[in-house]
């Protein structure tokens, strides 16, 4: 290829990475890279942020490299850069350069103007009424396990924490139940409290937000029940998918979100699905939850189920066998409370019992049977997590089509039927309509190799498993 014009190539390339990977990790890491130059046997890349750089070297360094060669028949050195901030893009939504938010609301102990927080040095407060903040002080950054599934979230927690009311506003976490949602929104209140002493920060479930409505009309306060909100810093809802039961919860949260969104107070939330995703939602309600960040946090990945089991039991001063930490990291796949739970009870268990903890004992003490638990998953729960995961339909699995992200995601497909269900391979072509087992055979070899080359790949597997096994 002659025509090395970096733009052409940047669309080239990226072009084809669309068929590879599905629309969502395409949107989210590949849609705003852009080649910079091709001199000298070396392609600059750029990207947003630092994390996004450091993603893509992780994930994608080899697949770009690959491409390049592809198209231009020639082999490049991939440099990955982050952008200067006069060619970033000015859309906090996407994603998060904390080099561009080192300042926050406050300088030198004085108050930015126009802030929207106003009246406050970190010199001299006056406080008129003590703000409940039902803050849980175990919740906090240096507790939260970071891992792949949680990073970016993560990230972006502690960039609101830098600077509250300014960006990510309103942000707004999804994700199944037990996945550290909580733990993170109070993680960002608690941080924000003990740099800003005199923030008002409140956390509250939607349903007690819901209570304390009822109990003002009941007795009378609603306006006092609005000053108490409104007069926020910081209001962090949990659950808030919740909302879509009450009308007149609605409402008043709608007219609290407004105020106080105009005057740059942040607002926080988390609920188990995206706002589109929720029931009789109004519209203009779920424009505002969207008008900030939506970030998804997914089910711990084995690693960092494996960290969060150490954690806990340092916490508990106990010393657990890297097979148990394993076999349990092996069990719970998607429910972080699950897991911290069983860990609770291993720990129990060695502090009163002198005998060595087995694999066995735990097991039997947490009432785990693996085999019933595979006997139980049906095929349709793997092809449904192999859907969700890798942005594919059913059609797609049992089809023909030779596109790259279908053909990998029918590989996962098989791989995971074959390794969870143990069955024969004739059974799975059986399923996917083929007619020669065979086929089955090299497409699960193909996985397993993608596995052990792609770790992009190996976490979608990771990711399918929490899937299959907490549905």
């Amino acid at each position: 290829m002659t025509d090395l014009d970096p733009h052409k190539i940047s669309k080239q390339i990226k072009d084809q990475i669309s068929t590879i990977v599905g629309s969502k990790t395409y949107n989210a890491w590949f849609k705003n890279i852009y080649i910079k130059s091709l001199d000298n046997g070396v392609c600059v890349l750029v990207c947003n942020n630092n994390y996004h750089k450091e993603w893509l070297e992780v994930n994608s360094r080899n697949l770009i490299s690959n491409k390049l060669k592809e198209i231009t028949n020639l082999s490049y050195e991939v440099d990955i850069q982050v952008a200067p901030k006069s060619e970033t893009k000015n859309n906090a939504y996407e994603y998060f350069n904390p080099d561009e938010y080192s300042s926050g609301l406050f300088q030198n102990n004085k108050v930015i103007e126009n802030s929207g927080i106003t009246n406050v040095t970190t010199q001299s407060v006056k406080i008129t009424k003590p703000i409940l903040t039902n803050l849980n002080p175990k919740y906090t950054f240096n507790s939260y396990i970071v891992g792949s599934s949680n990073q970016l979230a993560h990230a972006v927690a502690e960039a609101v924490v830098s600077s509250p009311g300014t960006i990510y506003n309103p942000l707004y976490i999804y994700g199944r139940t037990g996945v550290g949602k909580t733990h993170l929104i109070q993680a960002i209140g608690n941080s924000l409290l003990e740099a800003n002493p005199h923030f008002k920060i409140r956390y509250i479930p939607t349903e007690g937000f819901m209570n304390e409505i009822v109990e003002a009309i009941r007795s009378n306060t609603t306006p006092q029940f609005r000053d108490t909100y409104r007069e926020l810093d910081v209001l962090i809802l949990d659950d808030i998918q919740f909302i879509s039961r009450f009308k007149k919860t609605q409402d008043e949260l709608f007219n609290t979100f407004n105020q106080l969104y105009q005057e740059n107070k942040h607002i926080i939330m988390a609920s188990d699905r995206q706002p589109h995703e929720i029931d009789n939602l109004p519209d203009r309600i779920q424009s505002r939850f969207e008008g900030g960040m939506l970030i998804d946090i997914h089910p711990p990945d084995f690693e960092t189920r494996v960290a969060i089991i150490k954690s806990r039991a340092l916490e508990n001063n106990v010393a657990i066998t890297a097979e148990v930490c394993e076999f349990l990291a092996n069990q719970i796949f998607n429910n972080i409370r699950e897991l911290e739970g069983a860990v609770n009870k291993v720990c129990i268990q060695i502090k009163f019992d002198p005998q060595p903890i087995t694999t066995d004992l735990v097991a039997q003490m947490l009432k785990i049977n693996a085999e019933n638990k595979r006997r139980k998953i049906p095929p349709e729960r793997i092809l449904k997590a192999v859907n969700n995961i890798f942005d594919v339909s059913e059609s797609d699995i049992k089809g023909k089509s030779r596109t790259q992200h279908i053909v990998r995601a029918r590989h996962a497909f098989v791989y995971l039927y074959r390794d969870e269900l143990e069955v024969s391979l004739k059974q799975i072509a059986r399923f996917i309509n083929r007619k020669d087992h065979t086929t089955i055979l090299n497409s699960y070899s193909k996985a397993k190799g993608l596995i052990e080359k792609d770790t992009f790949y190996a976490q979608k597997i990771e990711a399918c498993k929490s899937e299959i096994y907490g549905a």
